[in-house]
């Protein structure tokens, strides 16, 4: 939650040393307790770069929100890039799909989940579980803010510009310039590279729309009803400035070329788009207790995962 504390006081000070200190704070986490999936060490300790080291659950949720106002405050495009890949990884690497289990504490180098010690300093061996409040129900009161904190996609800017934040199949009903303007937003991003909006104002609008271009998207496309505009650069706010009528179409191609990143000890991360590679390791799901509607579950691996 302290991430956000410098940008919302920006906004009383209008100090540069408060619109920078965010960055700064950044810098500082991801050099020293920085992991693979977006999150930084924090099994209720900062504990370090190494990916046995786990990150609660709570505190996904909770640096999505601030990345998310940080984002809003200062209209930074890096904000964007992180909060979409604790979104696309973190988030929903530690719950199951139907949200009736999920982890206190998950680790990028997780390799079973059971009452095994793990290296914390504080938490217990429940923490590892998928179960109805593993270690301690904050996560089970919290962790479903996660998606509904997500969803702010789109926001306007302060010169009235429609701003795409954040992408996912969407549909936006907003008022821009007096003008109601739906957006309806198909793509499979972030396993697809291609967005398509369709604009459908309510008489035509002249204003801008601005497209988060994120950093790794070297050589992204843009095209408005199949005309070419020009090429963005990475980390940018892209500005397509026109009359809009209904039915104009924006399509934006972001390349999703493979990378490599390297972290703790010579280890390595395959990252494509938004998105960091897991290894899929066959999974044993072993029950260690009901809980009413829900179970507490270990789960071991079935398949080589070294």
């Amino acid at each position: 939650m302290a991430v956000k504390v410098s940008p919302v006081c920006y906004l009383l000070s209008h100090s540069g040393e408060d619109r920078s200190a965010v960055h700064r704070q950044l810098a500082l986490l991801d050099r020293y307790h920085g992991l693979p999936n977006g999150m930084f060490s924090c099994d209720e300790h900062l504990a370090g770069l190494d990916p046995s080291h786990g990150s609660e659950l709570c505190s996904i949720v909770e640096y999505m929100f601030s990345l998310e106002q940080s984002l809003a405050i200062l209209g930074e495009p890096s904000f964007g890039d992180r909060l979409e890949r604790l979104a696309f990884n973190a988030l929903p690497g530690a719950f199951t799909g139907d949200m009736w289990a999920h982890q206190y504490d998950q680790q990028p180098n997780q390799v079973e989940c059971s009452l095994h010690r793990r290296p914390w300093t504080t938490n217990g061996p429940e923490a590892n579980l998928f179960g109805l409040e593993p270690n301690f129900g904050c996560c089970t009161a919290n962790f479903h803010q996660g998606w509904p904190k997500f969803t702010s996609l789109f926001m306007l800017s302060d010169d009235d510009s429609l701003v795409a934040a954040a992408y996912s199949p969407c549909e936006v009903r907003t008022t821009v310039r007096g003008v109601p303007i739906q957006v309806r937003e198909e793509t499979e991003y972030p396993f697809r590279g291609t967005v398509r909006m369709t604009l459908n104002p309510a008489s035509p609008l002249a204003a801008s729309l601005l497209l988060r271009i994120p950093g790794w998207a070297n050589g992204a496309i843009i095209e408005v009803d199949g005309k070419p505009e020009p090429t963005p650069a990475p980390n940018t706010f892209a500005r397509v400035k026109r009359v809009w009528n209904v039915g104009d179409v924006v399509t934006f191609t972001f390349p999703l070329e493979p990378r490599v990143s390297r972290w703790f000890n010579q280890s390595i991360a395959t990252e494509r788009g938004p998105l960091v590679v897991a290894h899929p390791i066959g999974e044993s799901w072993v029950k260690l207790a009901d809980r009413g509607m829900t179970a507490d579950w270990q789960v071991f691996p079935k398949s080589g995962w070294n």
